[in-house]
């Protein structure tokens, strides 16, 4: 949508709408992206801004709410400090995909949300890229005078999984996996896809032999 008015008001999250529209989000297009911070900031900023959008909505799939709670504002009412650390999972994002053979591009693809990462015994790439999220998870939580603790705690800095990836307990593992298969409709509900690195380059070689 250009912007968030007309038909994306029938899509607003409320009590009359939430069973009828539950899956269906209205993206007002120049209200989100006509910002200085988004123009100066590039991706990752509507990457940062969707994750922390996701993570408001597993809190009410779990009921889980704590209005007290400053992280579980709305995007535009966070402090900066917390946007920061919303803009460091979608940093690595791009590093992660680039290592695995693959890159973001602007959305062409209608069914680019349906990609599905190999888990196949050999060549898991699931496995790889949730590890190596875990990784460098650890060493940003580790620069930043994190340190590991039986309990997690935001006063002592202290987090239980900020172990090696064999260490990490199986359900932490399955989070990270999950968010890993989740990139593909994640990006495409910010714009964007995930394509091959070498597709591009392949299709332009095709047309010029």
């Amino acid at each position: 949508m250009a912007e968030d008015a007309g038909l994306a008001v029938l899509l607003k999250d409320d009590d009359k709408n939430k069973s009828t529209y539950k899956n269906l989000h209205a993206f007002p297009l120049l209200d989100q992206t006509c910002k200085p911070d988004l123009i100066l900031r590039g991706t990752h900023e509507v990457l940062a801004r969707d994750l922390h959008e996701a993570y408001l909505e597993g809190l009410d799939s779990e009921k889980v709410m704590d209005e007290g709670d400053p992280a579980r504002d709305s995007w535009e009412n966070l402090p900066e400090d917390i946007k920061e650390k919303n803009r460091l999972p979608a940093d690595r994002i791009g590093v992660i995909l680039e290592e695995h053979g693959y890159r973001i591009a602007p959305l062409t693809d209608w069914k680019a949300a349906d990609l599905v990462f190999s888990e196949k015994e050999g060549s898991d790439e699931v496995e790889a890229m949730a590890r190596m999220e875990h990784e460098l998870w650890c060493q940003e939580m580790l620069a930043d005078d994190w340190r590991f603790g039986s309990v997690k705690s935001k006063k002592e800095e202290t987090n239980p999984d900020l172990v090696p990836w064999k260490k990490l307990p199986l359900d932490e593992q399955g989070k990270n996996k999950k968010f890993i298969r989740d990139l593909p409709r994640l990006l495409t509900r910010t714009g964007f896809q995930i394509e091959r690195a070498e597709s591009r380059f392949s299709a332009r070689s095709s047309e010029n032999p």
